[in-house]
């Protein structure tokens, strides 16, 4: 079993997938604004990352999904949502559509589509010499947040990389969330989805979410902050501000799910995904 850290006794649960250069610690931020009378949120760490830095595997992105429902399994939860950024992002679609039985609405954080999305060129050189160079992660932070946010918070987020991500997890997990297209898994897919974007990643955008994730999945909905970019439970200033952005998504999380239960408990036979598998 992959290491993860549950919060809160809650009855609706919530499994949270990391983005690629950091383990869970990415979703700390956030932690004091959980609602964990109301939920329990099992927040993962994938194969070469913080809790789970010595547990070998494939690092792949159907490994990753596999390891999230084990830990669901674990549980007895046999139904739950999920939170998914960037590279966890991806990994919960390939879940949602594969196990759309279980999986009862997703949110989306600046998600790499489940088609993947690879690197040509300047940008494939930066990212694949993350793994190496501390200054590429630097670097590939400072983009993704619209160059605006301090050296010294591009420093920490660094440090937060290096400290809980292993070079062979950063080498790996770059050829899963590139080049791993699991799109015939999730066409047609009618769970529900909703989308957050930061704005200022130039990245992941409106019109890239148009052209992919909103093309397979048949009910969805995009909300785009204009004020953070990749990472919005890191950034933000000392301020009222910084916790409006912090606790955004998982407000936006926390508001939305007991609607969600009413409605998908109520679903008519076919509301899942017309490829379901289940195992």
């Amino acid at each position: 079993m992959i290491g993860h850290e549950l919060v809160g006794t809650g009855p609706t649960r919530i499994i949270a997938l990391h983005t690629w250069l950091a383990d869970h610690s990415t979703f700390k931020p956030m932690f004091p604004y959980l609602d964990s009378a109301a939920f329990t949120y099992g927040f993962v760490d994938f194969r070469g990352y913080g809790s789970s830095r010595e547990i070998e595997g494939q690092h792949t992105i159907k490994e990753m999904a596999g390891d999230a429902l084990a830990i669901a399994d674990s549980q007895g939860w046999d139904e739950f949502h999920l939170l998914g950024n960037s590279m966890g992002g991806h990994a919960a679609q390939y879940l949602a559509g594969k196990h759309a039985d279980r999986v009862k609405s997703v949110v989306l954080l600046n998600p790499v589509p489940v088609s993947g999305a690879p690197l040509e060129g300047d940008t494939l050189a930066l990212f694949s010499g993350a793994a190496e160079n501390p200054e590429n992660r630097g670097t590939i932070f400072n983009i993704a947040t619209g160059e605006r946010l301090s050296a010294a918070w591009r420093n920490a987020m660094v440090e937060m990389s290096v400290s809980t991500a292993t070079k062979q997890a950063i080498t790996d997990y770059l050829e899963a969330w590139t080049n791993t297209n699991l799109v015939s898994e999730v066409e047609g897919c009618k769970t529900r989805v909703k989308i957050i974007l930061g704005g200022r990643d130039p990245i992941i955008t409106e019109e890239v979410m148009g052209q992919t994730v909103r093309q397979w999945f048949a009910n969805t909905e995009l909300e785009t902050n204009p004020t953070v970019g990749h990472w919005p439970s890191l950034e933000g200033s000392r301020s009222r501000k910084q916790a409006k952005v912090r606790t955004w998504p998982i407000s936006e999380l926390q508001s939305r799910i007991p609607e969600q239960d009413s409605r998908v408990s109520a679903a008519e036979p076919g509301s899942f995904c017309s490829n379901t598998r289940v195992n």
